[in-house]
């Protein structure tokens, strides 16, 4: 073979910087390449066109012949537009499968209905797939998810009638897209692929983010022969910067200065947390702006006006806060500050690794909830200070500024290491590389 063709598809950043990463580990290997890029960025706003067009290669975007410019989660009859947009997504991927001849798809999400057709269509014409697990949002939700899809399967038997008329009513209070698992169960006559948990929707190798993952995979029932230890290659650039000591090299301020990270609740859908992070943030800076510089980043696509109310968007807008530019990649961002403040999400972990202390908020009306499989890595097992009362932030801020925090952090990332990255050895594109060759190899 004198050239291997990739096609990859991706919504955000940080899965083309990976798949960057095993694309110039075989490139380094002498292995001659050709990558496709397909950006979901119409449909979900994300920021993957960009990034594909600024490491040079070919990038196409993933029609959606409706014109609509409001993101998935926020459009009303989504799933009418989907059904719609099928014929013409299909025609459109058949056409640079015919084009580009690609040797394997590369992909990251398995948990939405345009994902899973997708791996369909190229699983159809013969076509290797290999999936990257982006995040700790996509194997660990099974724990709670998996048992009681399979329950409601058993139910429906027996009680198929009721169950659909009392899902209907259901479905509208669910985020869209997790809601397509239950649709699928719930209509016999839905055109929409069947969404099935992570790991369980086609046939494709699975490049797993750590050993816990990778247990939880094969727990609800993933083949561990399908299942390959790589790591996520995003992280390796971040290992980079801290080899290089980069993140040690901003100018001095007078002030400290705190970045709190917005998850993104608002774009999902989950208006209610969106809102309480948002109130909660509000409080935080207002104790806080006299001794510190203070910033927000939002999810790139986020749009307060979309989601908050008027009474707190007036607040927030009010509020003596900057937005840190989203349109950098985060681990650039990140050597900009001294602390990091948000939900749980992967930016607070790539700030442990750059060596930047954490706090994670935590909404005090939901203390009594169970914790998380992520909080808990964050709180029991990485040691990681947590703020469930705005009123103590100052007094919490100056705990995770001392020094001998972060020393703390960071030696609980190295004995957890294994567990939870599989490697930070700045080579987990190589070891996603020769995946991508062993599934051509394969063909």
């Amino acid at each position: 073979m004198d050239t291997i063709t990739v096609i990859s598809t991706a919504s955000n950043r940080h899965v083309v910087d990976s798949y960057h990463e095993a694309i110039q580990s075989l490139k380094s290997g002498n292995v001659v390449f050709r990558h496709i890029g397909l950006a979901s960025d119409l449909w979900y706003l994300g920021d993957a066109h960009g990034a594909y067009c600024d490491y040079g290669y070919e990038v196409y975007d993933f029609p959606r012949p409706s014109g609509s410019t409001t993101p998935w989660w926020h459009t009303a009859n989504i799933e009418q537009e989907v059904i719609e947009s099928l014929g013409s997504i299909k025609d459109f991927v058949n056409h640079l499968i015919r084009s580009y001849a690609p040797n394997a798809f590369l992909i990251a999400d398995d948990r939405g209905p345009m994902e899973v057709f997708l791996i369909k269509i190229f699983n159809d014409k013969h076509i290797p797939v290999v999936l990257l697990e982006h995040g700790y949002g996509f194997s660990f939700p099974q724990e709670a998810t998996f048992t009681f899809q399979q329950r409601i399967g058993k139910i429906m038997e027996n009680m198929y009638g009721s169950l659909k008329k009392r899902g209907k009513s259901l479905l509208k209070a669910l985020n869209h897209k997790e809601a397509f698992t239950l649709q699928s169960m719930f209509s016999s006559s839905t055109m929409l692929p069947e969404v099935k948990p992570f790991g369980h929707n086609g046939d494709y190798l699975i490049c797993s983010l750590c050993e816990l993952s990778k247990r939880i995979l094969i727990k609800h029932g993933v083949d561990a022969e399908r299942i390959r230890d790589t790591g996520y290659p995003y992280f390796d650039k971040l290992v980079r910067i801290k080899q290089l000591k980069e993140s040690q090299a901003r100018a001095h301020t007078q002030r400290p200065r705190i970045l709190i990270v917005s998850s993104g609740f608002g774009i999902f859908g989950e208006i209610k947390r969106a809102e309480k992070f948002y109130s909660f943030l509000i409080d935080v800076i207002e104790l806080l702006h006299y001794d510190y510089e203070i910033s927000v980043r939002l999810k790139p696509g986020e749009d307060v006006s979309l989601f908050l109310g008027p009474v707190l968007l007036r607040k927030l807008q009010a509020s003596t806060i900057r937005y840190d530019d989203n349109a950098k990649p985060s681990y650039e961002s990140l050597q900009d500050y001294d602390l990091v403040m948000g939900d749980v999400s992967m930016v607070l972990l790539e700030a442990i690794i750059l060596d930047k202390p954490i706090v994670v908020f935590h909404y005090r009306d939901s203390l009594k909830q169970p914790k998380s499989i992520q909080e808990s890595i964050l709180r029991d097992t990485l040691g990681v200070i947590v703020l469930d009362d705005p009123l103590e932030a100052r007094k919490i801020v100056k705990k995770a500024l001392a020094s001998q925090y972060i020393t703390t952090l960071t030696n609980n990332l190295k004995r957890n290491e294994r567990c939870l990255f599989h490697r930070l050895d700045g080579k987990a594109g190589y070891r996603v590389g020769h995946v991508i060759l062993e599934a051509v190899a394969g063909q």
